[in-house]
């Protein structure tokens, strides 16, 4: 979410999401963190209802309480006679998507996004096997054929939108690159599309299990191994 929030010329009234784990919820969460007050529209779409009914209970409800003037909506493919009318309508109006999914095929085609031209903020987090993609090639190369990752060489080797579109090394920049060179002053302008792809990392599971051991240890949970 630092490039999301680095970005400062898409806007972040409406926001869309494809999926309904713990990936959506927490998002969410830093969505309205990091927005103060611009999000208007939240879209929520998955296959099928019944988790998209498990997230409204165990989540959204107690978004919308911290959110009131916020719009939600929550769209199931399965059932919903009209979905592509509908899809195509709401990514009409997206600022930002956020693809939290393991799917093995685009959740949209290219030419919904340009039935309105515009820059928008597209996340990629939920495919992590090169048989997995959540985009097509187009929509991947709408960026001005720069991609930001999390490991360079990890989506080379695991992102199914990078291994079919034939991406190179040189069209891929590493979010913690490029906000060392914004540091410094030397950063590339962030214009266009902004397509980011993240596969995971080592560090990311490490960083995680460091923390967890460390609240375990000030709540006085857990068991001592004695030799380890």
């Amino acid at each position: 979410m630092t490039l999301f929030a680095s970005v400062s010329h898409i806007p972040k009234r409406n926001i869309v999401v494809f999926g309904s784990g713990k990936q959506v919820e927490w998002h969410l969460r830093l969505a309205f963190l990091l927005t103060d007050g611009e999000i208007e529209t939240v879209t929520i779409i998955n296959r099928g209802r019944k988790r998209l009914d498990r997230l409204e209970e165990t989540v959204i409800s107690s978004i919308r309480l911290t959110q009131p003037n916020v719009r939600f909506q929550l769209i199931a493919k399965e059932h919903t006679p009209n979905y592509e009318e509908l899809l195509r309508e709401t990514l009409k109006h997206s600022d930002v998507i956020f693809c939290c999914t393991p799917s093995t095929a685009p959740l949209f085609p290219f030419s919904f996004l340009q039935s309105s031209p515009k820059s928008r903020f597209i996340s990629l987090i939920g495919s992590y096997k090169p048989h997995m993609k959540e985009i097509d090639t187009q929509t991947l190369l709408s960026g001005g054929g720069c991609v930001y990752v999390d490991t360079a060489e990890g989506c080379l080797e695991e992102s199914g939108e990078l291994i079919d579109a034939a991406i190179t090394r040189e069209s891929l920049t590493d979010i913690g690159e490029y906000l060392g060179d914004k540091e410094e002053g030397t950063g590339r302008q962030l214009e266009g599309n902004i397509i980011l792809k993240c596969v995971g990392m080592g560090i990311m599971d490490l960083v995680s299990s460091r923390l967890l051991l460390e609240l375990a240890q000030e709540s006085g949970l857990g068991q001592q191994m004695p030799g380890l």
